[in-house]
């Protein structure tokens, strides 16, 4: 059965301490009486229904232990949790810590329930998450079709880290694990990160949602920035909305890379073929919220049927106002977090932190239904 995790994690850490009873008959009652009401709890307090029947009263019944045992990870299992770590310490002071997350089918409401909120908010987060690339794909793959990831096209012949094609390195590791060469040409690729985009608009049918998962996180730096564009188009002047109206712009990720001097003679002319620019809608409607918004990147060169000078212009001026601080916001990672967001209605940037520190995040894109072009304005 494919399990999805989708988004609760329960942490149990507790010490007991060794009683002096009478009899260690009686002492093992109470240590295991312990155990029980200390693991049941944080199921409680998150309001999970364990099949009380098969929790013993206090005192447990040591004559039946293995059977309770069995009859309460099977309530648990039920309930939608998994077991996922377990150690102990055994010495004067017996140390016993579990942790649990809920591990289940992803249902038709669930997956509705998350797609409403980001239809909503645009930016969804997930804590305490422990997902494998496989998981990462399948719970992204809910969602709509899998971009593959373009670095695979834009950085031919090199080792890559991750296997799957799916998920885009996201991390400032070359394909041995090794933290990148100050002047490897993957991390001057992967700096053009730090700069205002919306995740493959480059591409002929650009990227509907992001699901960006953190593995290791710097201690300091490395925060997401994210701008609402819908925000930003009802904050235009009634003149500029109209002015924008039918505008068209070419986006190419070599655009946004000569932004940082990583021009095209870096890459292989196959490198280059592989990804050619591609014309977008400078303002479209947000197919969920049916909410007109800006659609702007760094990748965004020119505008179709103006002079070139006039058109970045028109374009800087727009990303200027998209990035004010009323429409932005900023997440501060942990590591465990799932951050999706919605390409069609956001931008997103990458904040500064010490680059000789391991930062591990692996991104899945699902791609959008077509081309702006053929979407409505």
């Amino acid at each position: 059965m494919r399990k999805i995790i989708i988004g609760l994690a329960v942490v149990s850490a507790f010490a007991l301490v060794r009683p002096a009873p009478s009899s260690a008959q009686e002492g093992l009652k109470a240590v295991a009486a312990t155990l029980w009401n200390v693991v049941r709890a944080p199921f409680q307090r998150e309001g999970v229904t364990v099949k009380s029947a098969s929790v013993p009263k206090s005192p447990v019944n040591l004559a039946r232990p293995q059977e309770e045992a069995e009859e309460f990870w099977e309530a648990l299992r039920d309930a939608g949790y998994e077991l996922r770590e377990f150690t102990t310490v055994i010495g004067i002071i017996p140390e016993a810590k579990l942790q649990y997350q809920m591990v289940r089918e992803l249902s038709d409401a669930d997956r509705d329930a998350i797609e409403s909120a980001i239809n909503r908010y645009a930016v969804v987060v997930f804590r305490g998450q422990k997902l494998s690339d496989a998981q990462q794909i399948d719970f992204s793959a809910q969602f709509g079709p899998i971009h593959s990831s373009a670095q695979r096209a834009r950085h031919q012949g090199i080792k890559h880290r991750l296997e799957r094609t799916e998920i885009a390195d996201i991390s400032n590791l070359d394909g041995d694990g090794n933290v990148l060469e100050v002047n490897a040409r993957r991390r001057l690729d992967w700096l053009a990160n730090r700069l205002w985009h919306t995740d493959a608009s480059f591409r002929a049918v650009p990227g509907a949602l992001s699901l960006l998962y953190a593995h290791v996180i710097p201690d300091e730096g490395g925060d997401t920035e994210f701008a609402d564009m819908r925000a930003a188009y009802d904050a235009l002047p009634e003149k500029t909305k109209a002015q924008l109206e039918g505008l068209v712009a070419i986006h190419s990720i070599w655009h946004s890379r000569g932004q940082l001097d990583v021009n095209k003679a870096k890459y292989t002319p196959e490198e280059q073929a592989a990804l050619p620019p591609v014309p977008q809608r400078v303002v479209r409607t947000h197919p969920g919220s049916h909410r007109k918004t800006l659609y702007l990147a760094a990748h965004a060169s020119h505008i179709e049927g103006m002079p070139v000078p006039d058109g970045r212009l028109l374009l800087m001026d727009l990303m200027e106002h998209a990035t004010r601080p009323p429409f932005v916001h900023t997440h501060k990672w942990r590591e465990g977090d799932l951050v999706v967001w919605d390409n069609r209605c956001t931008m997103h940037r990458a904040r500064p932190f010490d680059t000789t520190k391991v930062r591990d995040l692996r991104r899945v894109t699902t791609r959008d239904v077509a081309s702006t072009l053929e979407q409505a304005a």
